[in-house]
């Protein structure tokens, strides 16, 4: 509808009121966030509005991790999810190898490195090493959101340090939920010291764990200040500024619940439903005395006479439909928040091809690279490389130059005819070194050249060729041209035939022999 207005406006100025016009209309097709609309579908949606990452998480914290070991301890397909992001995050234990220009500082640290990493000295309590070091902490890590590393120095230890691997609940809880501004300047939040440009100074852990028995106790909730060197936090930083990490299951805590409860009611339903059960009445409505003739069980082939008047009727236990799907579903949805793949959390593989292996396996190892080189080597690995190398110079051995390169764990192949003819054939197209690929695949490059050498040593002492030596056959089992086998024409030991000579005549431009 036209106002009054609009008409004096194109009365006066028509071109101004077709731009009005046009502007109105607009305005009416536009369309905001409906997310954020206030209406009838909006109308139960609770959230925390505006809160920051750490007013969010350090409330729930406590409920969270507690909830999320109850899931690993008694719910089969959260302790599955737990277990499979954890030993695809380390495995074996992520490797490190020393790299620098200098050769002889490079071999002493690098033995030096194996020694420690390789022993159950490195670890505090005596009984991991470096690798079940790393195992430990991403298990704890998955579990329970964050865990944390601590130096201890140690002047009998190997290296002149220990670590000790302690569980999230060591920061202080009372120190959790309350940030407060402390004396130096400093703000203590989640039990955790920061400077004021948010850089860890220090972490309040208590003396032993919360949990334990005879910690209620004053003396044993004091917490101690350790400084943040000491430390190795681990831990997802989701949001900025975020001090402290969710469980891996914090978004599937319901689902989880709700799909064990439907599974035990499903379990149980069957039990019944397997059950045969058979009713009878007597003639005049009574109970049964002990001289019934009618036996009290059921046996295969029976064949039971009834008394006159007997009438017998049998149970029908209810059964259960769709229960499949419903857990399928369910579980593609835990999938979905945790980041496994449904058939490595739910064992099934019946709906499982290359293809979708594939899929599900490329997205899968690119959480898993993230996770491994946005967390869990920079907050942790590193961390310890570095305080490596303080123990070495304290020790007066020379570091300078020197830096590591992390090794992950050999990924499983799904079809390995099918997938290492690319990797061969991004290597020959100069796509990607021979470094990375063996890389890839898990593998340290010097140790896989040094085992090559040592192998082709002992297959020339030995006077063998074998049909794997890239040096005496191809792929297709026929000779190399590049390194012919001795004796054979053009080897060293072979005599040469002499070289063939140009006639004296002149090319066609009268320089030199022909092409």
């Amino acid at each position: 509808m036209i106002s009054r207005l609009d008409r004096l406006i194109a009365w006066a100025a028509p071109g101004r009121a077709l731009r009005r016009a046009r502007a109105r209309a607009a305005l009416g097709v536009v369309r905001g966030y409906e997310g954020g609309t206030q209406s009838r579908r909006t109308e139960g949606w609770r959230v925390a509005a505006g809160t920051s990452g750490n007013s969010e998480i350090l409330g729930a914290l406590p409920s969270l991790r507690d909830r999320s070991r109850d899931h690993v301890r008694n719910n089969p397909y959260g302790r599955r999810a737990v277990r499979a992001m954890a030993s695809a995050l380390c495995g074996y234990g992520i490797t490190g190898t020393v790299v620098g220009e200098n050769r002889r500082i490079v071999t002493r640290l690098n033995a030096r490195w194996k020694d420690w990493a390789n022993a159950t000295t490195c670890d505090l309590r005596g009984r991991q090493t470096f690798g079940g070091l790393q195992r430990l902490m991403a298990r704890t890590f998955c579990e329970s959101g964050e865990a944390i590393a601590r130096r201890i120095w140690d002047p009998d230890a190997p290296s002149g340090f220990r670590i000790q691997v302690l569980e999230a609940d060591f920061l202080d809880a009372f120190l959790n939920l309350y940030p407060r501004l402390l004396d130096n300047g400093n703000r203590l939040i989640g039990g955790i010291e920061y400077d004021p440009n948010d850089r860890p100074v220090a972490y309040y852990l208590l003396p032993f764990h919360p949990g334990d028995f005879g910690t209620w106790a004053g003396a044993y909730r004091t917490p101690i200040r350790v400084p943040a060197a000491d430390i190795a936090h681990l831990y997802d930083e989701e949001r900025a500024g975020q001090s402290r990490g969710a469980p891996l299951l914090a978004a599937t805590m319901i689902s989880l619940r709700d799909l064990d409860e439907l599974r035990d009611t499903y379990q149980v339903r069957q039990k019944i439903s397997a059950c045969f059960a058979a009713f009878y009445q007597t003639p005049d409505g009574g109970t049964r005395s002990r001289t019934d003739p009618l036996c009290d069980h059921v046996e295969p082939g029976m064949i039971e006479e009834l008394p006159p008047g007997y009438e017998v009727s049998f149970a029908h236990p209810p059964g259960v439909d769709g229960y499949p799907e419903v857990m399928r579903l369910g579980l593609q949805s835990v999938a979905a928040g945790t980041g496994v793949p449904y058939e490595e959390l739910s064992g099934d593989y019946s709906q499982f091809n290359f293809s979708s292996g594939r899929m599900s396996r490329g997205t899968w190892y690119a959480q898993i690279e993230e996770l491994q080189w946005l967390v869990l080597i920079p907050q942790f690995l590193d961390r310890v490389w570095q305080w490596f190398l303080e123990a070495a110079r304290i020790q007066g051995i020379a570091t300078n130059g020197v830096s590591i390169e992390w090794t992950t764990p050999r990924r499983p192949l799904v079809d390995p005819n099918r997938e290492i003819s690319p990797i061969i054939d991004a290597v020959r197209a100069s796509l990607s070194s021979p470094q990375e690929a063996i890389r890839e695949l898990g593998y340290d490059p010097e140790t896989v050249l040094d085992e090559w050498a040592h192998f082709a040593q002992e297959l020339d002492a030995r006077a063998l060729v074998s049909d794997i030596d890239p040096r005496r056959t191809r792929r297709g089992g026929a000779a190399s041209a590049a390194a012919p086998a001795k004796g054979a024409p053009g080897s060293a030991a072979a005599p040469t035939a002499p070289a063939e000579t140009w006639p004296a005549e002149p090319s066609a431009n009268g320089h030199g022999p022909p092409p």
